[in-house]
């Protein structure tokens, strides 16, 4: 009716129990209990029989003041105690070595296996083919504080299946080391963690499992690490292939390291958090902590939350790396997401092998979301798919921080309501991208939109850029202020480089205030923009960089407009279509004391249906405005074929040569004015110089207001222009011109109002 077995020992004292085959079934309390205390010792072996169903504890064991425990149990089951199979409590310098083979300690009500050591004890466990499945409470729980130490060996089979609290759930504290060491063993259907351990207080853990089984269907979290106060946590699951930790109803697994802290967790041969009904996987570092997880093989499809999501605070580093990762397909909220504060890093590896992306899309929000204050990240990523993000493909924001990537066959594509790419970089941050083969396309905003904000720096350089076609909003669009510097450039690979048909803005708008950008672009396409192909705005900045090779046809509106207010810019056009446009071909606006130096090398800017093929205003003091130019044609323009203006002081000079075409203008083939400014045209045609078919003037110049031009033609055809060849209107002004072996005659039906006027 009451124990089965009862020692008590004191005062030094000795027991050696030798059992062999005995029974003791159904005991009215525990099978075995002993009281031993001030330094008596117990040495224990137990073979065979049968000890299963005690109302209490199959095996419970109180070791105080100096006292020890051997316990030695081979093929004897402990099975359903109605307390804990097995229960040890050590304390005050206490030891207890406990090996059970080939038994049980299944279906207990409360711990399957329990072992409490402090003040200086130490305990030992061995579990080897023994289970400890169905228990009400944990299958294995230890609790070691204040100076001791336990070690637990789990081998050849262990199953802890069906806990009603964790199938592992272990506390650590105040100065204490645990070392639990594994060999297939199993956890699954656990109704709270599969897998909960704390680490505290300048404590040390390490866990070590081979050949794990499952730890699926937790009703808590997959595995839980709580690691703070100075102290040292150390995971390593390996062989044996993937485990199991899917279905978790919170996390799949969840790392918290706090306070001076360190934990190390690896998965050497993989490891599925699947379904997990929060985040996949959530590592979080607070105050000057570290966490680290390695993983080969690591899943976390269709997680409620993010798949992955790092957190860093206060002087503390996240790192994950994971090669040949699995699907992290459909997560609720993000995919990738990392966060750091208070001088914090973040450091992310994902590396899947080339030609198998790795699945990261349809995340419910983004598909990379990062948020840096006052820290630092870096991701190296290669080979992953985020494409079908309900808002952003990529978005990362800086706050004087700073922020690195190296990214490689990377799909954005298809974000529901954002940018494929948005990288800000805000208050003295800096931002530096180096990507090749990304693709983002039908972004529901822009395909990539950049901001260096309040003395920050931001480049991004992209190779072998795939489609970015059919954002809603623009193609790239750049933002750079208050002291900034930007990089952007992007070069295509073979056949891509699409950012065409940009639903309702432009294919390139830039921003520059007080900044410095350059801006280099390299066999892509811009062309069917709702608005201008290319939208550049310069104010009290710099502006350099080249576009080569590159189309901007079909745009609303501009094919390029460039706005340029007290700024100095360096450009260069080559192999450029701006074609079929609804306004101007390129037009080059700059004001209050600009320097705007274009280089134009074989620019196509035919069929600039609403306004000048190319137009060029220079206005106010000292701003001066030179285009250079070989091989520019700007045929059938809805206005002029070449526009200048200079006005207020400014500066306006062009020169063409090469084969220049400006022919089936719908005014003017030349038009130049001046108002108190000077004017420098120089146009070679001994290539092709083919200016005819004007319907108005051939070349028409205005000057006023103590304005100077200079206007040298040679070996051009400007015939049958509808009304004057060369028309000249000087008001207080200079004007001269060479004109040499220029055609203004008319060889249609009608004539022409005066060949010079």
């Amino acid at each position: 009716g009451d124990d089965a077995v009862e020692g008590v020992l004191t005062n030094g004292s000795t027991l050696n129990l030798n059992f062999n085959n005995n029974t003791g079934l159904m005991t009215g309390d525990d099978a075995f209990v002993f009281n031993v205390d001030q330094a008596s010792a117990v040495n224990a072996n137990i073979a065979g029989g049968d000890f299963s169903g005690a109302a209490g504890d199959g095996f419970d064991a109180t070791l105080l003041n100096g006292s020890s425990f051997n316990l030695n149990v081979d093929g004897t089951p402990f099975t359903g105690a109605g307390g804990n199979g097995l229960n040890v409590v050590a304390d005050n310098g206490s030891l207890f070595d406990g090996t059970l083979a080939n038994s049980s300690l299944a279906s207990a009500g409360g711990n399957a296996a329990g072992v409490t050591l402090s003040n200086n004890s130490f305990g030992q466990l061995t579990l080897d083919n023994t289970a400890g499945s169905g228990a009400g409470a944990n299958g294995l729980f230890f609790n070691v504080g204040t100076a001791s130490n336990f070690t637990a060996d789990l081998v050849n089979g262990v199953n802890l299946d069906g806990a009603g609290v964790s199938a592992i759930n272990g506390n650590v504290s105040g100065f204490s080391n645990a070392t639990i060491n594994g060999n297939m063993v199993s956890g699954a259907a656990a109704t709270d963690d599969a897998i909960h351990l704390a680490v505290s207080n300048n404590s040390n853990l390490v866990m070590d499992m081979q050949n794990a089984g499952s730890f699926a269907g937790a009703g808590g979290d997959g595995l839980q690490l709580i690691n703070t106060g100075d102290s040292t946590a150390n995971i390593t699951f390996r062989n044996g292939g993937v485990v199991d930790f899917s279905g978790a109803g919170g996390y799949g697994l969840t790392s918290l390291t706090g306070t001076n802290s360190t934990s190390t967790i690896d998965f050497m041969d993989g490891a599925s958090f699947d379904m997990a009904t929060l985040d996949a996987i959530r590592l979080s570092s607070v105050v000057n902590s570290q966490t680290t997880f390695t993983g080969s093989s690591i899943s976390g499809a269709n997680a409620g939350q993010d798949g992955i999501d790092l957190v860093a605070l206060t002087n503390s580093t996240t790192t994950i790396n994971l090669t040949n990762p699995g699907s992290f397909t459909n997560p609720g909220g993000d995919a990738l997401k990392f966060f750091a504060t208070g001088g914090s890093t973040i450091n992310a590896t994902i590396i899947a092998p080339n030609g198998s992306p790795a699945l990261f899309d349809m995340a419910g929000d983004q598909g990379i979301d990062g948020v840096l204050q006052d820290s630092t990240a870096t991701l190296n990523l290669a080979n992953l798919d985020f494409s079908g993000a309900g808002v952003d493909g990529m978005a990362v924001r800086s706050n004087n921080s700073t922020f690195t990537a190296n990214l490689t066959n990377l799909q954005f594509d298809d974000a529901a309501t954002g940018d494929a790419i948005r990288i800000q970089s805000h208050n003295g941050s800096s931002s530096s991208v180096v990507a090749s083969g990304l693709s983002g396309s039908n972004a529901g905003d822009d395909a990539i939109r950049l901001e260096a904000l309040g003395g920050s720096t931001n480049s991004v350089v992209m190779t072998d850029t795939g489609s970015f076609s059919t954002p809603n909003g623009d193609g790239v669009d750049y933002t750079a202020t208050g002291g900034s510097t930007l990089n952007v450039n992007i070069a295509a690979g073979a056949g891509t480089g699409l950012f065409n048909n940009a639903v309702t803005g432009n294919g390139v708008l830039g921003t520059t205030t007080d900044s410095t950008v350059n801006m280099i672009f390299n066999g892509l396409d811009f062309s069917g923009a709702n608005l201008a192909g290319m939208n550049i705005t310069g104010t009290n900045s710099a502006i350099t960089g080249n576009t080569t090779s590159t189309t901007f046809n079909g745009a609303g509106t501009d094919g390029m407009n460039w706005l340029l207010n007290n700024t100095m810019a360096t450009y260069t056009l080559a192999a450029v279509d701006a074609a079929d446009n609804n306004g101007r071909g390129l037009a080059i606006n700059a004001t209050n004391g600009s320097a705007v130096n274009f280089t134009l090398n074989g620019v196509n800017l035919d069929n600039s249906l609403g306004g000048d093929a190319l137009q060029l205003i220079g206005n106010g003091g000292m701003t001066m405005l030179t285009v250079t130019g070989n091989d520019v044609r700007g045929i059938n323009a809805g206005n002029d074929g070449i526009h200048m203006e200079a006005n207020n002081g400014a500066s306006t000079s062009l020169t063409l040569g090469g084969s220049s075409r400006f022919t089936f203008a719908t005014d003017d083939a030349i038009s130049y004015s001046a108002n108190n400014g000077t004017i420098a045209l120089n146009i070679d045609g001994t290539v092709v110089g083919d200016f005819y078919r004007a319907g108005g003037h051939a070349v028409n110049g205005t000057l006023t207001n103590g304005s100077a031009a200079q206007v040298n033609l040679l070996n051009l055809n400007a015939v049958n222009a509808q009304l004057n060849g060369f028309q000249i209107v000087s008001n207080d002004s200079t004007f001269n011109s060479i004109v040499d072996n220029v055609n203004f005659f008319r060889t249609l039906p009608g004539a022409t109002d005066n060949g010079l006027n």
